[in-house]
């Protein structure tokens, strides 16, 4: 209710009357409306009692700017607006486009004869139980003496009214939606009032049930109830823009029992359950200075709140004088199960206006926190995670966490009633947007060029026949005439096309961005029956070269074998994996079971090596055949005794090949290939040496046998790789020499130790000799010397024998020792001699 006039400009505007009618005064008989036109309403007109007012869905009808167009629907007549959510009844301004404002039009009025708690004698010369309805249009509402709460004032359903609301005069305006005295057999159900002039909702007494409303950037009061109203309503939503608010102060939900707060009855008692509220500081810190409470309860109201959830107010909820505080304080004011984010002044219980109207008794704190309330506070507003509190396209709808997804109790007598759907969630919405695809937040820049139709639809269409083979896809393809759209397959795909595996049944869900969905499309996919094949074999399949075995199928025709033979039976005389594949009339094919065929042969036995196949002589390779039965091995052709198992050492270097027989007859025998062996002869490493004293140099000589190449290591640091080398020891003392004579890859070594001498120990003998050499008699060792030293001399065999040995003392010069040759058989002696530090060994023959 208002408490200014509001002052409008006149516009004038020339419109195109092929498309649009013109209507005004009065309609008198039941009276239709098509989507095919547009219905400009001018000035008050009335649907008198007795008439029906049937409105097309999807049809819009726009308020005369000029005359502040409005629909009044008197007692006893009806409105039928029965829009559809993809055909939305729109009542909205006349002007264009980008020049909409609030209060552009009058609004929907609809008077009934449900009772009221007006009395008598109010001075407007109506009876007791009645009044007339704000807004200066004239309209008595209330049943009077005789009410009827079960009145039927149509049906409103999928309605927007935009761009409506006006103030007539002071506490007389018109709201967006005007409900006077209606009764409870009307429906109203999914209706939005956006930027009306004045209150979104407004319910003067009666007890009509509303759901699903949506009150949007109003510019007074969103929730107005009043003059005993008794109503109940499910799912309610608002939103508001922080600029926009009315000087008498603008309410989610204000309520009285009426303007006095008296006693009159009916009490006010409307009962709220699941509404969200969402006030002017969910935008903006800085907000019109109108803005004042979230609800104001007042005036000896009894209005009662469940599962609800406000936000965004200077003040949350204010329990407004002492009769409306009583009604709290007694149980007949309830507020239960929701919550009330943090607001500057979030439980409230005076005015400024009238701050001495309070019951000392009552304590809204603890009234509101009592014991079986389960209200809360929340400190911050994202705390209640709404999806998306965009002013220009709001989704108040719940993130999963939310605090508001549970919490929601219907056990209140007051939620008795079967008109109360429970949920589990608080406020009006849970996962699910009920505002999808009828609702509008930018009616600004709405055409209404002509009839609402959002509805579309998609169809399935198949790439192939949906009867396919087992194991088989089959492609889908979604077809719409819609744009941007999204689509959910049953399947979990969003994808416009999708490929499945039949057999299944398939949905599909096709949305546009504003929330409108098409019927859901259905497709089933089908498997033909599939397809059998086996294949048997005549006789036995293992046999000898020469034999055969006919394979058929259980099908006479469609088969295709492994052999790529096509016929229903095939004669196999060779080894191998055999089956068919079946195709059927329908296309889908089968394979068979597999027969192995096996056709013996005679054997090729091959043969393995342990190493390599070049050896030295004395060593020896391991040869191995494949298996068999019985075994003959051969050498160049020849038959090796007692070679006759799978294995064989083999020494000697030629062609080694192996003769296999096997049980089975037919299988005969095979000779595998030749395996070649070499054998390189070892070589035997043999040495001596002579010492030649003058020089201090040993002469090597090499007396290897088989050897192509030598390596000397003289024990000194020294090698040599020639024959016959010469070697200087620079200090005497034990050397170990060592020659190791190589063919190929074949090798031997001889070490002989030689106690050397050094260059400087050989510097006092000049010659040492032994003559005749050889000799038949005995022989001379004839030693020269530049200084007097003694000499020892050792005789050996050529087995290392001692035979002989002296020793004598030798001056400056030549010296000559008998050595007793006489005393020795034929052969080769070794004369050892030490002279000083000098060590030398000569050879001696002795003849006989």
């Amino acid at each position: 209710m208002k408490k200014f006039l509001l002052n409008f400009l006149l516009l004038f505007i020339t419109v195109s009357a092929s498309s649009q009618i013109i209507v005004s005064g009065e309609i008198t008989t039941n009276t239709s409306w098509t989507n095919n036109n547009i219905y400009i309403i001018s000035g008050w007109l009335y649907v008198r009692d007795g008439a029906v007012l049937t409105i097309e869905e999807g049809t819009i009808i726009k308020g005369d700017f000029t005359t502040k167009g409005t629909l009044i629907i008197e007692r006893g007549a009806q409105l039928i607006a029965e829009g559809t959510p993809e055909q939305p009844i729109v009542f909205t301004s006349q002007k264009a486009p980008g020049e909409r404002y609030y209060g552009d039009w009058g609004g929907v009025i609809l008077c009934g004869r449900a009772s009221i708690n007006v009395p008598e004698n109010i001075g407007n010369g109506t009876a007791a139980g009645e009044n007339i309805i704000e807004g200066g249009v004239g309209s008595v509402y209330g049943g009077g003496a005789n009410p009827n709460d079960d009145d039927n004032s149509g049906i409103l359903r999928y309605v927007r009214i935009e761009y409506g609301g006006i103030a007539f005069q002071p506490n007389n305006e018109i709201n967006g939606l005007t409900l006077g005295g209606v009764g409870r057999a009307t429906i109203i159900d999914h209706v939005q009032v956006s930027y009306s002039g004045d209150d979104s909702f407004e319910w003067f007494g009666g007890t009509v049930n509303c759901t699903n409303l949506i009150a949007y950037r109003g510019w007074d009061d969103d929730f107005d109830t009043d003059f005993g109203y008794r109503g109940k309503i499910q799912w309610a939503m608002s939103v508001r823009d922080p600029a926009i608010a009315d000087q008498s102060g603008s309410n989610g939900f204000e309520s009285d029992n009426d303007g006095q707060g008296t006693g009159n009855t009916p009490i006010t008692n409307a009962i709220f359950s699941n509404v969200t509220i969402v006030g002017p500081y969910a935008y903006n810190s800085d907000i019109n200075s109108n803005y004042k409470r979230a609800l104001h309860i007042r005036r000896n109201s009894r209005t009662s709140v469940f599962n609800s959830v406000f936000t965004g107010y200077p003040v949350g909820l204010l329990i407004d004088g002492t009769a409306t505080q009583t009604n709290a304080q007694n149980n007949d004011l309830r507020f239960r199960n929701s919550c009330l984010v943090t607001m500057a002044d979030t439980l409230a219980t005076t005015t400024t206006a009238n701050p001495n109207n309070v019951n000392s008794g009552f304590g809204i704190d603890g009234w509101y926190n009592g014991a079986g309330n389960n209200n809360s506070i929340i400190t911050a507003m994202n705390e209640l995670m709404l999806r998306d509190l965009n002013l220009e396209n709001p989704d108040l709808t719940l993130l999963s966490g939310s605090p508001l997804e549970s919490g929601a109790n219907f056990s209140d007598s007051f939620l008795s009633d079967a008109f109360f759907t429970p949920t589990a969630y608080r406020g009006a919405f849970g996962e699910s947007d009920w505002t999808a695809c009828w609702a509008e937040y930018d009616p600004q820049n709405a055409a209404y060029s002509g009839a609402i139709n959002n509805a579309i639809t998609a169809t399935i269409t198949p790439s192939g026949n949906t009867t396919v083979c087992v194991g088989e896809s089959v492609t889908l393809n979604a077809t719409t005439v819609a744009n941007d759209v999204t689509y959910t397959w049953s399947n979990g795909s969003i994808e416009s096309s999708i490929s499945v595996l039949a057999p299944a049944t398939i949905t599909l869900l096709v949305s546009t961005a504003k929330g409108c969905s098409a019927p859901i499309a259905s497709i089933e996919l089908n498997n033909y029956n599939i397809p059998q094949v086996s294949i048997t074999a005549d006789g036995p399949t293992s046999f000898c070269i020469g034999s055969s075995v006919t394979l058929t199928s259980t099908q006479s025709t469609g088969n295709t074998w492994s052999n790529e033979s096509q016929s229903q039976s095939i004669s196999v005389n060779s080894s191998g994996n055999y089956s068919t594949v079946y195709i059927d009339e329908n296309g889908c094919n089968a394979s068979s079971n597999i027969i192995e065929v096996s056709v013996s042969n005679s054997p090729i036995p091959t043969v393995g090596v342990s190493g390599e196949t070049t050896i030295c002589s004395g060593e020896s390779v391991v040869l191995t055949a494949s298996e068999s039965d019985s075994y003959l091995w051969t050498l160049n052709g020849q038959n090796i005794p007692d070679a006759n198992t799978q294995t064989m050492i083999a020494t000697d270097a030629g062609a080694y090949s192996v003769t296999v027989t096997n049980t089975d007859a037919c299988d005969g025998a095979g000779t595998s290939n030749f395996v070649f062996l070499q054998v390189n002869p070892t070589p035997t490493a043999a040495f001596d040496f002579d010492f030649n004293p003058g020089s201090a140099d040993y002469e090597f000589n090499n007396n290897s046998i088989n050897a192509t190449t030598y390596h000397w290591d003289f024990g000194d640091g020294i090698t040599s790789d020639i024959a016959n080398p010469a070697h200087t020891f620079i200090n005497g003392g034990t050397n170990v020499v060592t020659l190791t004579a190589t063919n190929g890859d074949c090798s031997n070594e001889l070490t002989i130790t030689i106690n050397s001498v050094g260059v400087s120990e050989s510097r006092n003998v000049t010659e040492c000799s032994i003559f005749p050499n050889p000799t038949n008699g005995d022989a001379i060792l004839r030693v020269s010397l530049n200084n007097s030293a003694d000499v020892n001399y050792t005789i050996y065999d050529i087995t290392g024998k001692i035979v002989h040995s002296g020793f004598q003392k030798n001056t400056n010069g030549v010296n000559n020792i008998t050595l007793p040759a006489t005393e020795f058989s034929a052969g080769m002696y070794f004369v050892k001699l030490s002279i000083g530090n000098l060590q030398d060994t000569l050879r001696l023959v002795v003849k006989k």
